[in-house]
């Protein structure tokens, strides 16, 4: 007997390429390959220009869907057009499971979710926002937010064992966390001389033979108390 297949939609609030949407991109695909119908949809790109994210999908021949009025800045306006916008979606779409991404998508996404009838609502928190270093008015006021949205979630997948230890702590909520570790694909080394070739040849530059390079795979982004 065959599987069946699902209608499954992912939620993000930012499109700017980044860790979070990687993650996104690499199950929508996946799922997608498996024979599912997938789609994706998702706020803004804060950094303007050409979106990475949007291009990635529609090349894998994945739906995507714009939330125009989703930043991540919290707006009271916005963000009110932004929870209808999604219940629309919902409803239009019908999946059979949502998988919300993002602290500020999960407050947004769960309720509007319930509100369309689906099922199964997924939500994958990439870190806490109320462990941040933010004044401990504004932690209380995040924690409160978040609780709120795991009520009306089905699932809870942690992807670190601080969060999973944390949230299995709250009530109401401990049953629905899962830790579940990102996957990823085993690196390929190159040796110091053909690296420092490939670098360069990539930044278009011609490297001094003593130069020192260093990097980073982080997504360098500010990030302030308004945001989510």
């Amino acid at each position: 007997m065959s599987k069946r297949k699902r209608k499954i939609l992912y939620a993000i609030t930012k499109s700017s390429w980044g860790g979070a949407q990687r993650y996104v991109f690499d199950l929508a695909q996946y799922f997608r390959r498996e024979g599912n119908e997938v789609c994706v949809a998702f706020g803004c790109n804060e950094f303007g220009g050409k979106n990475i994210f949007k291009e990635k999908l529609e090349k894998e021949h994945i739906k995507t869907i714009e939330i125009t009025s989703l930043g991540r800045d919290i707006s009271f306006l916005k963000d009110i057009f932004a929870f209808f916008e999604l219940l629309k979606i919902f409803k239009k779409e019908k999946p059979d499971i949502v998988h919300l991404n993002s602290s500020k998508m999960a407050a947004l996404g769960a309720l509007a979710a319930r509100f369309a009838g689906v099922k199964k609502i997924v939500f994958t928190t990439h870190g806490l926002p109320f462990l941040e270093d933010r004044p401990f008015w504004q932690r209380q006021i995040l924690k409160f937010f978040m609780f709120l949205s795991f009520l009306f979630v089905t699932d809870i997948i942690a992807v670190s064992k601080l969060d999973e230890i944390i949230l299995k702590k709250w009530p109401f909520v401990k049953n629905k966390v899962k830790l579940v570790y990102n996957g990823i694909n085993a690196p390929e080394f190159l040796d110091k001389k053909e690296a420092r070739a490939t670098l360069a040849a990539r930044a278009g530059i011609k490297l001094p033979e003593r130069a020192i390079l260093w990097g980073t795979i982080a997504e360098l982004t500010a990030v302030s108390y308004t945001h989510l």
